[in-house]
C-alpha cells in the first residue's frame, strides 16, 4: 500500500521528500496502524541496500552516530550484517550494541531512517528535528556528527573515547595481533600508500590504471618517501607498510627495516574471505605504532583509513604529500 501511495504522490513531492520516500519504499518501511511496543533507539544500520563502502566509513559512521545516541541519552545498537557480522572481529566493550531480532521496528509510525550518505556538507543540524520518543536507523559514514555535537551538547567527545567505549577486539582478531606484536614488538612506525586501481592488481570502485612505466616510476616515488621517513626516525626497529597493492607490497618487502602483513589485499566492500581479517588486522596494528604516516603521490586516494586508525589511539598522524 505504501508503494501504490509513493508512485501516485512523489510526481508532487520536492526533491529531498522524495529521496527520502524512495529510501523508505527500498528498505521496506511501511505504516501499519496496528499498536506496537518499540523501544526508542538509534540503530546504526548496514543491512546491504543502501552502503558498501569500506572498513573506515563504517567505522567512522558508527562512532558519529554513537555520539548523537550519547548525547540524547539514548540506547545506541548497531546492525552490521553486510558482508560479515560485525562481533566476528568486534565485541562491545563498555556499550551493549548488540541488536535483538525484536528490537528493530519498520513501522513508520515509530521507526524511519535517517539517511545521510557521503554527503561532505552533512552537518548534523537536521537531527535536531528528531524525537526521542521514536526509534531511528542511521545509514551514514559522516565523521561530522561529533563536533557538531560538542558544539550544541557542549560534550568534549573524541574519536577515541567514543571508538573505545564501543569497541574491543574478538578473541579471534586479538589472536592475530598479539601474534604480530610478537614479531613486530613495540617500536615502530607506520606508513600507507592507497593506489586503488593505478597498479592495476585491484578491482576497486573508480580509478585508472597505469602504464608498467608509470607503475615503476610511482613505486621507486613511494619508495623514496619510505627511507626518508626511516631517516626521520633512525631509532625505530620497523615501519610497518600497508597498501591496497600486491605489487607495491613485493616491491618493499626485501627492505630490511620494513615489514608488512602476510595476507590477502581486498577491498571489504567488493571482496570477501580473508581479506576481512587482514583490514581489521592492518587497521589496529597501524593503530598501535608510534606515528602513523600516510603517502600520496600524483593520482593517488587520500584514504582515512590510517588516519582513522591514528585517532583510535590518539596516535599522531602525519600526512605526505609528493609529486614525481
Amino acid at each position: 500500500m505504501f508503494k501504490i501511495l509513493y508512485k501516485t504522490l512523489k510526481r508532487f513531492l520536492s526533491p529531498d521528500k522524495r529521496k527520502q520516500l524512495e529510501i523508505i519504499s527500498l528498505l521496506g518501511y511501511g505504516y501499519r496502524c496496528k499498536t506496537e511496543e518499540v523501544k526508542p533507539l538509534i540503530i546504526y544500520s548496514l543491512d546491504g541496500k543502501l552502503f558498501t563502502n569500506g572498513l573506515v566509513d563504517r567505522l567512522r559512521g558508527v562512532v558519529n552516530s554513537y555520539a548523537y545516541a550519547k548525547a540524547n541519552n539514548l540506547e545506541f545498537r548497531i546492525e552490521h550484517k553486510s558482508p560479515f557480522p560485525l562481533e566476528e572481529f568486534l565485541t562491545p566493550n563498555t556499550c551493549d550494541w548488540i541488536l535483538q531480532p525484536f528490537e528493530k521496528s519498520y513501522n513508520l509510525r515509530y521507526a524511519s531512517p535517517v539517511c545521510m550518505l557521503d554527503n561532505p556538507n552533512e552537518t548534523g543540524e537536521s537531527l535536531l528535528k528528531l524525537s526521542k520518543e521514536r526509534q531511528y536507523h542511521f545509514y551514514t559514514n559522516s565523521g561530522n556528527l561529533i563536533s557538531f555535537i560538542n558544539k550544541t551538547k557542549g560534550t568534549s567527545y573524541t574519536i577515541a573515547s567514543l571508538y573505545n567505549e564501543l569497541f574491543t577486539p574478538s578473541q579471534k582478531l586479538k589472536d592475530e595481533i598479539d601474534k604480530q606484536k610478537k614479531i613486530l614488538g613495540d617500536n615502530y612506525i607506520s606508513i600507507s600508500f592507497r593506489f586503488m586501481q593505478l597498479m592495476g592488481d585491484l578491482v576497486d570502485i573508480h580509478g585508472e590504471t597505469l602504464s608498467d612505466a608509470e607503475q615503476k616510476k610511482l613505486t621507486e616515488a613511494c619508495i623514496t618517501q619510505i627511507e626518508r621517513v626511516k631517516e626521520q626516525h633512525p631509532s625505530v626497529d620497523k615501519i610497518l607498510v600497508t597498501s591496497d597493492s600486491q605489487k607495491f607490497i613485493d616491491s618493499v618487502s626485501n627492505i630490511p627495516y620494513v615489514y608488512v602483513i602476510p595476507g590477502e589485499i581486498g577491498h571489504i566492500g567488493h571482496m570477501g574471505g580473508d581479506i576481512f581479517m587482514k583490514t581489521f588486522l592492518d587497521f589496529y596494528m597501524i593503530a598501535g605504532a608510534k606515528k602513523v604516516y600516510l603517502g600520496v603521490g600524483n593520482k593517488m586516494y587520500r584514504s582515512n583509513f590510517s588516519h582513522f586508525a591514528a585517532q583510535i589511539q590518539g596516535k599522531p598522524f602525519e600526512l605526505i604529500e609528493f609529486k614525481l
